[in-house]
């Protein structure tokens, strides 16, 4: 978990159960898992998830990414990523103030969202 400097000193921490991705402020309080206090429910199992400030996004098994603010998971969107590639990591960064989501792949190519 990572925490931006212009949001409040709340830095999530994310745990994978299942498909559950349960999630923890540590700057509010002390909160060991299995605790939480929000939780995402995915339709797949994440292959891969990835935070940068409390942007959270996860690739599932199935396919599909989601991407959630983790303080407004009403707005969480999901999009389809396509099962034939193979992709070895994702993260998330800023650039010019913007999320971006980096995905590396297995033919050594990076696709950008």
């Amino acid at each position: 978990s990572s925490n931006k400097k212009d949001c409040l000193n709340l830095a999530y921490v994310c745990v994978v159960v299942d498909r559950h991705l349960n999630l923890t402020p540590l700057g509010k309080f002390v909160m060991p898992p299995p605790l939480f206090e929000r939780q995402i429910v995915l339709d797949s199992y994440p292959a891969h998830v990835d935070m940068h400030g409390h942007i959270l996004a996860a690739l599932c098994l199935d396919g599909t990414l989601v991407v959630a603010d983790v303080l407004n998971l009403e707005a969480k969107k999901q999009l389809k990523f396509p099962l034939d590639i193979d992709v070895t990591k994702m993260t998330i960064f800023e650039l010019n103030k913007k999320q971006m989501i980096a995905v590396s792949t297995s033919e050594n190519e990076v696709l950008f969202f």
